[in-house]
C-alpha cells in the first residue's frame, strides 16, 4: 500500500513490545510523519495554486489596463500628429500667401499704374485704338505673368508620383524665382554658385519644398538677428 499506492494513511499492527513490535511503532511512526508532511505540502501546493491563479488573474487585468492605456495613449500621440502635421501645413500654406502677395505687389502696381494712364491720355484726348491695344496687351501680359505664379505655386504643392531624373539648377532657379520678390523685399540677396549640369534622381516637387522651406528659415533667422548685408 505504502509503496504502490503512496498510502500512507495504512498501520502495521504487531502486538507485543519485542523487536518486531518496536518495528511495527517506528515503521507507524514514520507513517504518520509523512502523512503529515504529506498533507501540509498539499495544503502548501493548494495555496500555491491559489495564489499564482490571483495573480496570473491580476496580471491578466494588469496587462488589459495597460494595453487599454498604450491604445489611448497612441491615439492622443496620432492626434497631436495630426495637429503638428496641420499646423505645419497651414504655417506653410502662410508662408506661399507671403510670397505669393510680395510677387504680386509689383505686377498689381504696374495694372494701377497701366490703368492710370489710360485714364490720363483719355483726358488728355491722346487715347486712340493704338495706345488702348497697346495697354491691353501690356496687361494681358502682366496678368499672365501673375497666372503662371499661381501655378508655380500649384506646382511646387503638387506630390510627385514617381522618382524621375531632374536638372538640379534648373529646380534652384525656379524656387527662386517664387521667392525672389519676398527676399529683395526684405534686402537679401542670393548668389548660387555651382555646375549647371548637376543632375539629381527623386521626387522634383519635394526636392524643391525642401529648398523652400530652407530659404524661408533661413530668411526668418536673418531677420531675427538683423544681419545687414
Amino acid at each position: 500500500h505504502v509503496t504502490q499506492k503512496s498510502d500512507y494513511s495504512v498501520r502495521v499492527t504487531v502486538p507485543g513490545r519485542d523487536e518486531f513490535g518496536m518495528l511495527a511503532q517506528g515503521f507507524n511512526t514514520m507513517l504518520a510523519a509523512i502523512r503529515e508532511r504529506e498533507d501540509v505540502l498539499a495544503a502548501n501546493r493548494a495555496g500555491l495554486e491559489e495564489a499564482v491563479r490571483e495573480r496570473t488573474e491580476e496580471l491578466k487585468q494588469l496587462n488589459a489596463s495597460l494595453e487599454r492605456r498604450v491604445q489611448d495613449e497612441v491615439a492622443k500621440n496620432r492626434e497631436k500628429d495630426h495637429l503638428l502635421i496641420q499646423q505645419s501645413r497651414l504655417a506653410a500654406i502662410g508662408e506661399m500667401i507671403g510670397n505669393i502677395a510680395h510677387q504680386w505687389r509689383q505686377p498689381i502696381n504696374a495694372l494701377t499704374l497701366l490703368l492710370a494712364n489710360i485714364k490720363d491720355a483719355y483726358e488728355f484726348k491722346e487715347l486712340d485704338r493704338a495706345y488702348l491695344d497697346a495697354s491691353i496687351a501690356n496687361g494681358h501680359a502682366i496678368i499672365q505673368r501673375m497666372s503662371i505664379t499661381i501655378d508655380d505655386f500649384r506646382n511646387f504643392f503638387r506630390p510627385n508620383k514617381e522618382k524621375v531624373c531632374f536638372n538640379v539648377n534648373a529646380v534652384v532657379a525656379d524656387v527662386l524665382r517664387i521667392l525672389d520678390a519676398a527676399f529683395r523685399n526684405s534686402g537679401i540677396d542670393i548668389e548660387v554658385v555651382g555646375d549647371a549640369d548637376v543632375m539629381a534622381f527623386g521626387y522634383r516637387n519635394e526636392y524643391s519644398q525642401v529648398l523652400i522651406n530652407l530659404l524661408a528659415n533661413a530668411k526668418e533667422a536673418l531677420q531675427q538677428t538683423k544681419t545687414a548685408d
